[in-house]
């Protein structure tokens, strides 16, 4: 009954108001933000938020006001309240629009370009930021927490902001050091007995040659390409379901099956379930681990990435290879593999 009872109070914790998915702690929601303040209510006519800066805590605000339409959907501020106000965007999703919200949106937070200011409050003489959470402070068998302003200042300082390319890749220029994911299709079922759920993937399979002779300026090489349609049933969610207080698997979480989004987060069943309940196009890691993220400069900020965990990685041959190169032997790990289908 204890473990109902607290499992059921920190999903209440970890969900911001009106929120469909897990809220993001604060700490992940800094390195997006690019200027944070403390500031006050100076007036509010419904629409449009006036807010007087009291504490510059980072990046250069070349004034003392500031002035934002509020998503009112997520909550009004209050005339005269303090809160704790940071950007969210950077250069991949883009610069933080005039807009203000009082908690994380409904989807797409990570992606979310524009403000957010959480209210000040005192609870038993501490100053305590509203709808704030962090691992940080906390024991891990504690799980996530609420944050105080001083130690949501104490996370402005620890955390640096990643917008300026660095969001693309730490190092100007800098070459990826991973193969790149392959593009394709998946669908989340959870018709399995016991609550278990699965993802059915489906990726082409590229191979290709040269064909034609290269005669100056008359004729060039071209291009034949062999397409075949690779199906592989993932078992998920192995970390959700467990026998005696011990989850069913010894596989670590990074050795998994998975499915997540561009900033890493991993989907729970529900999130999963919701977001892939019909065939959507998605990124597959064949290597067993997140992508590099040169490779994810232009994609879509709701994109999934479904990584292939054990023993479906690695899948060297799932990426684009030459017919000529050696044949690629199927690894015997158990690897799921439904009706090949060739297309022409």
């Amino acid at each position: 009954m204890k473990r109902i009872v607290f499992a059921f109070a920190l999903s209440c914790l970890f969900a911001a108001p009106l929120l469909g998915a897990p809220a993001y702690p604060l700490d992940e929601l800094l390195v997006r933000a690019k200027f944070v303040c403390i500031a006050d209510v100076s007036a509010f006519d419904g629409k449009t938020v006036s807010l007087k800066v009291q504490s510059k805590l980072r990046g250069d605000l070349d004034t003392d006001t500031l002035s934002f339409k509020v998503d009112t959907a997520l909550g009004k501020p209050e005339k005269g309240q303090r809160y704790f106000v940071f950007s969210q965007g950077h250069d991949q999703w883009g610069k933080p629009k005039d807009e203000i919200r009082l908690s994380q949106g409904l989807h797409g937070q990570g992606s979310y370009c524009g403000w957010l200011m959480l209210r000040i409050y005192r609870e038993n003489g501490v100053n305590m930021v509203k709808n704030a959470y962090s691992f940080k402070f906390r024991k891990p068998e504690d799980g996530i927490g609420p944050v105080t302003l001083a130690q949501a200042q104490q996370l402005v300082t620890q955390t640096k902001f990643k917008g300026a390319r660095e969001c693309v890749n730490e190092e100007s220029g800098a070459l990826p050091k991973d193969v790149p994911p392959v593009i394709g299709t998946a669908i989340a079922t959870k018709s399995q007995p016991g609550g278990k759920w699965s993802v059915r993937l489906s990726v082409p399979k590229v191979t290709w040659e040269g064909v034609g002779v290269f005669r100056v300026k008359r004729e060039w090489p071209k291009f034949k390409v062999t397409v075949q349609e690779v199906v592989l049933e993932l078992p998920m969610g192995y970390q959700e379901h467990h026998k005696g207080g011990r989850a069913l698997t010894q596989l670590s979480d990074n050795s998994q099956n998975r499915v997540l989004d561009l900033q890493g987060r991993r989907l729970g069943s529900d999130e999963a379930l919701k977001r892939l309940a019909a065939k959507t196009p998605v990124l597959v890691s064949v290597s067993g681990q997140m992508p590099d993220p040169f490779y994810l400069q232009c994609t879509k900020p709701d994109t999934l990435i479904v990584v292939l965990g054990i023993p479906s990685y690695p899948a060297p041959e799932l990426l684009p290879n030459p017919k000529a190169a050696k044949e690629i032997i199927e690894d015997t790990r158990n690897r799921k593999m439904l009706h090949p289908i060739q297309k022409k």
